[in-house]
């Protein structure tokens, strides 16, 4: 445990399937790294990987480029995620920025994750974190995704996808929305599907040629102050929702 890895701007380079820096030890801290690993469709590749036992642990300031498959896998609790720059664009191969699986009680601020085939900041099954002024892009999947995710908090984050939602929330329950944008080419700006007891307030949905927010399947939730904007079709839809306030 106590573990600290600071990189001072040297780089972590491998074309093959490993993972650039791994920990699964208590209150590890990984700082000021350049991380590549992967190349040519090798996606075992992970730049950060940090296992559920390496709670209490930052991942601070470090600069992640490449072919892998998470730039970022983080399955750890009560931890700092922030000022990371992500980019595993890559053609024809599915990657994801930013990976919570099953973490709770997290902080990711100033983080930028950015994919080609998949997610740029994805959370699956990961409660209680608080997300705060994240950049993700995404090309052609979801640019910031939650899973069965509840009691999250979301503040000034900005999704931005090409061809699927720039923000999907699916399956969670009593979070809160403030100031996020979601923005898409063709699919809706913000969708909520499956999705109860939340608070949403000052989100934005931008789509080019779908709606710009989709709420589907959700109910007991509370609107306030948000705008849906569409180039082609419908600002906000409502579809088989019930019980959901708008002010």
């Amino acid at each position: 445990e106590n573990i600290t890895f600071i990189g001072n701007g040297f780089s972590i380079t491998s074309i093959q399937n490993y993972t650039g820096v791994y920990s699964n030890q208590f209150n590890t801290t990984v700082k000021n790294c350049n991380i590549s690993m992967g190349s040519l469709g090798n996606t075992g590749a992970i730049g950060i990987e940090i296992g559920d036992s390496a709670d209490n642990s930052s991942i601070i300031n470090n600069t992640i480029i490449g072919e892998m498959d998470f730039g970022i896998s983080f399955g750890a609790e009560f931890s700092n995620i922030s000022n990371n720059y992500v980019n595993v664009s890559t053609s024809g191969v599915a990657t994801t920025g930013i990976y919570l699986v099953s973490a709770s009680n997290n902080f990711l601020v100033d983080n930028t994750g950015i994919s080609l085939a998949e997610y740029g900041i994805y959370l699956a099954s990961s409660h209680f974190n608080n997300l705060i002024s994240n950049n993700a892009t995404s090309s052609t999947n979801e640019a910031i995704l939650l899973a069965s995710a509840n009691d999250n908090y979301l503040e000034s984050n900005i999704g931005t996808s090409t061809s699927d939602p720039g923000i999907y929330i699916s399956g969670g329950t009593r979070g809160t929305y403030f100031n996020n944008t979601g923005e898409s080419g063709n699919d809706y700006g913000i969708y909520i599907r499956l999705t109860n007891e939340n608070n949403f307030t000052n989100n934005l949905g931008i789509s080019v040629s779908n709606s710009g927010t989709y709420v589907q399947l959700s109910s007991n939730n509370s609107f306030i102050s948000n705008t849906g904007t569409s180039g082609s079709s419908y600002g906000f839809i409502l579809d088989n929702s019930y019980n959901n306030s708008f002010i």
